[in-house]
């Protein structure tokens, strides 16, 4: 919503922005560190740098949040342990059009190395590569190059700049059909103001938002993170399920978590509902099971496969095959 067009906002929400603009106001004299972190969001960069909404501002100042042109929105940022991977400690900054968001964080970490987790209220969530020792005055940033943050999991945005993928509206740690449905949504409605479906950041949410996600769907975009073991993890919750490599020709891979070695309902349709594969498949340990399928024979394009556990928990992906 371009400035001067009419802004709907909830109570709870400028109470929030309040407290969190006026506790960076707050002055300590006690010794402590600052972090200065630079990143962009997809769905918000402009290009030239900037989150600026193609020069009318930024997200919080579109909407009527802010004052500053410069204020694009609310970045949590964490500290966490290297080996637990357990929160050390957390900040709330607010996020500037040329990507830049400062936190400061106790005196205790001066000193020790942590990756660094950061959330937006609709960008999947992103670790940085590496552990980052933190000094009284610690920079890192995140556009330069798609090696720094882990497992590459950004996107390159005009030109030459990396970015936060957008569309986590549900903010499960992927993005997904829940995803997209809930934006569909939004444009039925018609919604405008800060809400969390406008992934643009204009303060509409229109076609724009939902083209933005579907790509995202398309490829399956999805938290990546460190473990304990230092592999990267598909973070497969416990009503997850993942397909790999999408698209592909014939042979698929499937993950996905069980709560049981019961037995599973596994359903395959073509895009107009009609049933293509049915069968029985039966987990080998509880937690993340892997298998193939094999889909040689059928027609090129886009199919769902459906998964049912033996209470009637139901998950959906989509997949595609090419030639």
């Amino acid at each position: 919503m371009k400035k001067g067009a009419q802004n709907i906002f909830s109570i709870h929400q400028k109470i929030l922005l309040t407290f969190i603009f006026c506790s960076s106001i707050i002055y300590s004299t006690a010794a402590q560190s600052t972090l200065n972190i630079k990143l962009f969001i997809e769905g918000y960069y402009s290009g030239n740098g900037l989150m600026n909404n193609s020069g009318y501002g930024g997200c919080l100042y579109v909407n009527g949040f802010s004052s500053d042109p410069n204020d694009v929105d609310t970045v949590k940022v964490s500290l966490m342990d290297t080996t637990t991977l357990v929160l050390i400690e957390s900040q709330t900054g607010i996020l500037k059009t040329n990507g830049i968001v400062t936190c400061t964080f106790s005196q205790n970490v001066i000193g020790n190395a942590y990756y660094i987790k950061l959330n937006h209220r609709n960008a999947l969530e992103t670790w940085s590569s590496t552990p980052i020792l933190m000094n009284s005055i610690t920079t890192f940033d995140f556009t330069t190059a798609l090696s720094k943050a882990y497992g590459n999991n950004m996107i390159e945005v005009p030109v030459g700049a990396f970015a936060f993928f957008s569309g986590d509206v549900n903010q499960d740690l992927s993005i997904d059909s829940i995803d997209i449905a809930l934006i569909e949504i939004s444009v039925y409605n018609t919604d405008i103001g800060y809400v969390v479906t406008d992934i643009t950041g204009d303060g509409i949410v229109e076609s724009s938002d939902w083209g933005l996600e579907e790509n995202n769907i398309y490829f399956q975009r999805r938290c990546l993170k460190p473990t304990t073991n230092n592999s990267i993890d598909l973070y497969l919750s416990k009503n997850d399920l993942s397909v790999f490599p999408n698209p592909a020709n014939d042979n698929f891979h499937i993950a996905y978590y069980a709560m049981s070695v019961e037995t599973e309902n596994l359903i395959i349709y073509d895009y107009t509902g009609k049933i293509i594969l049915k069968k029985i498949i039966r987990p080998i340990q509880i937690g993340i099971n892997l298998f193939n399928i094999d889909l040689f024979g059928l027609e090129y394009g886009t199919y769902y496969i459906q998964l049912i556990n033996s209470i009637g928990e139901s998950r959906v992906r989509s997949l595609i095959k090419i030639q």
